[in-house]
């Protein structure tokens, strides 16, 4: 009896340790307090060097602190145009921290080719990398080639670790990507398992959206902005709605309700 609960416990057990101070830090970059979000992955990077996560966040937080400063963030993804010049120092940020979470999950890699940290940190900075290369510098061949990346990080997560829905958003968002690209480009664009189908990278969007731990409030942002543009208004507002719930000190979410009841007045 007590062999097959230990069992049950071990096969139930989430895959992916709990670290208070990364979700902590995810906490405050979706309350765009991306200065305190940075500040506490920092320090929990400099006590646990060798979890790639906290090197993560760090790169995560510098991104969302420079897509806001060029009001990008509550943006349709890549249809918006930035309100200023790039910081080359936020990207050389944003590109150590990636570098550093990149050699530390390879080194956990090496002991178990199904880490999940490991794996979460390469979609995580590989997708960073795809965002800023995309929404800041308009470097659209080099984003594709980070895109595709992050893409293939995220399918072995979801074959070996099912239940972080972490992955879902990075597998919408590719779909969604590729079903932005004009018809005759797509044929130079091809990505594994991303064919285009809007209405399937939504419903994957949603599934981080409503069971992420990491880019859920992402997830949020980005299905809001999507809605707004199908003119699905109603379900823009609810993913906002749930977004304001989860991260009540984000102080852009009421501001782009309040804009979207006068709009219906």
């Amino acid at each position: 009896m007590f062999k097959s609960l230990l069992l049950a416990a071990v096969f139930l057990a989430p895959t992916l340790s709990a670290s208070p101070a990364v979700d902590a830090a995810f906490t405050r970059i979706y309350s765009f307090d991306f200065a305190t979000g940075r500040d506490i992955a920092r320090r929990y990077a400099a006590t646990h060097d060798a979890d790639p996560l906290g090197h993560a966040v760090v790169a995560a937080a510098d991104l969302f602190a420079e897509l806001e400063r060029l009001k990008l963030l509550t943006q349709e993804p890549g249809g918006g145009k930035s309100q200023g010049r790039p910081d080359p120092a936020a990207w050389s940020r944003i590109q150590e921290a990636s570098r550093m979470a990149g050699q530390r999950a390879q080194a956990l890699l090496v002991k178990n080719t199904d880490d999940p940290k490991a794996l979460m940190a390469l979609m995580l900075v590989h997708g960073i990398e795809r965002d800023y290369l995309a929404l800041v510098e308009k470097s659209y061949r080099q984003s594709w080639v980070s895109a595709k990346l992050s893409q293939q990080y995220a399918l072995r997560l979801t074959r070996t670790h099912p239940d972080l829905q972490d992955a879902w958003f990075t597998i919408g968002f590719s779909d969604y990507l590729v079903s932005s690209v004009p018809f005759f480009l797509k044929p130079f664009m091809r990505m594994e398992a991303a064919e285009g189908n809007r209405a399937q990278a939504i419903e994957n969007l949603r599934k981080a959206a409503l069971g992420g731990r990491y880019l859920k409030g992402f997830a949020q942002l980005i299905l809001a902005q999507i809605y707004r543009k199908d003119k699905r208004q109603a379900e823009s507002d609810q993913m906002l709605r749930r977004l304001a719930a989860d991260y009540p000190d984000n102080p852009i979410v009421g501001r782009e309700l309040n804009r979207s009841n006068q709009g219906s007045e």
